[in-house]
């Protein structure tokens, strides 16, 4: 993947500069190369103040200038003049621009190091248009320094094409070139330093947190008409992997019956998803947000106290409250919404559920949000029971991830085997990649575990924005920590309440199921007699927004990498 900077791309950029932006951060065999975008340029040779859009720095091959149009429509009239999508008439030609944003990085360059003999090339890329149609020759432009969307499919290729066509084209102009016309890498650093010398600065976590609530927010909105239309049937279940928004849409659907006067039973599996629904559904008239376990204990008339035994909870608890729901006057509610529905999808809680809306499951107004594929770590086959409870109902699936940057959903690919779930990841590169740390011992582990909160701290990340998980509680790195600082400030995730500044949380992967946070350091990944646990590890890969890191013994990572 090439160095991108800034490390984070500007969410207002057109949307061509954020699609190339996103292919050269993901683009293989391009290790060594440095794109930097939307660099200002002082000493513009046609305008006082000017800005190219990317100067790519591909270390043997040599510097590209990319000029780029995000215009659907592009083509020149008989006039000469340039008409790009709906924007008023021009005779600039996109050529001549990316040319001028060239000629004064080569004499800045030539300027500051004496830079004269690298290969420095201009082109204009079209991302959204078909512009190779339009423009199938013109004197004034050599056709590789044309670029259009058919081109996406292979960034680094098309600008290593450009660059050679561009020395092929000088040379036969009588131009004499070095036989290595593209930079070295100190010498593309050095160009990287001169051009942008800000190069190392990372991005804030303030910064990440803005970043994905633009996302968040675009996304929402783009999905707010397929919500729409899913919501003229009465019936519904929305699926997807983590990280998608199911939860953001549960309560934008519970909004939606709200405005119409509806009367709402929102209800979850985790206690602390159910913490974050009623804060988030405050105001929301009408609706009651309770964990099924609530619901049941509420309905049954069981008084709240600490109970270990399973079958309680699994077989006794329902079946009290399924008694005392047929018995009851009170009135079903309008609607029902159930998050972390590959939880709830066992039969006899959906028979509970049956009761508690109008109409029932197979009639009524029903709305289940879940991942049934790779988050059912409590029920087998919920989707099979769902449809059994509630007949046919209609269905969409989600699959941008609007949740984790995409490093940590190449990560939850490759341990957590979720495999070809998301079509894209809506947040951009920012630089950083998941690190995965091998120990052999409790000891060593211990370091990684002290070592690792350090270098987070270090990045900008508070204390309160670290996770430490794992899928042992008691023995677990965290549990059993022994470094007097670290011990003093984790804070077992079981004590609920406010997130403590100045503490860091630890968690089972099941108990934080459903929830994310900025940092997760993912503990204790060994290998299991009864095989890998893909589903587990992808829930806890899964939590993580902007920051992972992972300790694992050789075993354990090997298990799960194969």
């Amino acid at each position: 993947m090439a160095r991108m900077i800034p490390p984070v791309v500007d969410g207002d950029a057109p949307p061509g500069e954020r699609r190339l932006y996103e292919l050269l951060a993901t683009a293989s065999d391009t290790d060594d190369w440095i794109a930097i975008h939307g660099l200002h340029l002082a000493d513009h040779p046609n305008q006082q103040r000017g800005e190219t859009d990317f100067v790519v720095i591909a270390p043997t091959h040599g510097v590209l200038v990319i000029e780029v149009k995000s215009h659907r429509s592009v083509r020149r009239d008989k006039r000469g003049m340039w008409l790009l999508g709906s924007q008023a008439p021009t005779d600039r030609s996109p050529f001549d621009q990316a040319d001028d944003e060239m000629f004064a990085i080569k004499t800045y360059l030539a300027q500051r190091m004496g830079l004269s003999t690298t290969h420095i090339e201009s082109c204009v890329w079209f991302t959204h248009a078909p512009a190779r149609r339009e423009f199938v020759d013109a004197i004034e432009w050599s056709p590789w320094r044309l670029l259009d969307s058919g081109d996406l499919v292979d960034v680094p290729g098309r600008i290593a094409h450009v660059l050679a066509e561009g020395r092929e084209h000088r040379a036969k102009a009588g131009h004499s070139w070095p036989a290595v016309v593209g930079p070295d890498r100190a010498t593309a650093e050095k160009i990287v330093s001169v051009l942008k010398p800000a190069m190392h600065a990372q991005p804030r976590p303030a910064d990440l947190r803005r970043e994905r609530a633009n996302e968040l927010a675009r996304l929402l909105e783009e999905q707010a008409e397929v919500l729409d239309g899913l919501l003229e049937n009465d019936q519904v279940l929305v699926t997807g992997p983590a990280g998608c928004g199911k939860t953001f849409l549960a309560l934008a659907a519970a909004r939606r019956e709200a405005e119409n006067g509806k009367r709402g039973l929102l209800v979850c599996y985790n206690h602390a998803i159910s913490d974050f629904l009623e804060e988030q559904a405050d105001g929301i008239s009408g609706l009651r947000v309770a964990t099924l376990h609530e619901l049941m204990r509420e309905v049954a008339d069981v008084p709240a106290g600490e109970i270990t035994d399973r079958d309680f909870w699994e077989q006794e608890l329902p079946a009290a409250a399924l008694e005392a729901l047929l018995y009851s006057d009170d009135e079903p509610v309008d609607y029902l919404i159930v998050d972390e529905a590959q939880d709830i999808c066992r039969p006899n809680y959906l028979d509970v559920l049956d009761l508690a809306v109008k109409g029932g499951l197979a009639q009524g107004r029903c709305m289940f949000f879940g991942d049934l594929d790779d988050q059912a770590v409590y029920i087998d086959s919920p989707r099979t029971h769902l449809e059994d409870a509630a007949g046919r109902v209609a269905k969409y699936k989600l699959k941008v991830n609007c949740r984790n940057n995409p490093g940590i959903a190449r990560a939850a690919s490759e341990f957590g085997d979720a495999v070809n779930h998301y079509s894209r990841c809506s947040r951009s590169e920012d630089g950083s990649t998941p690190a995965v740390f091998e120990y052999n011992t409790m000891p060593e582990q211990q370091e990684l575990l002290l070592n690792s909160v350090q270098g987070l701290r270090e990045e900008g990340f508070d204390l309160h924005e670290i996770v430490v998980l794992s899928r042992y509680r008691e023995r677990s790195a965290a549990a059993q920590a022994t470094d007097p600082w670290l011990r003093q400030v984790l804070v077992d995730f079981r004590r609920g309440g406010q997130i403590p500044k100045g503490r860091i949380r630890y968690s089972t992967i099941h108990s934080f199921k459903g929830l994310e946070a900025p940092a997760i350091i993912l503990t204790d990944v060994t290998a299991s007699g009864r095989g890998p646990y893909f589903d587990l590890l992808n829930v806890g890969i899964t939590r993580a927004r902007d920051r992972l890191v992972i300790f694992g013994t050789a075993d354990g990572l090997r298990q799960h990498r194969e």
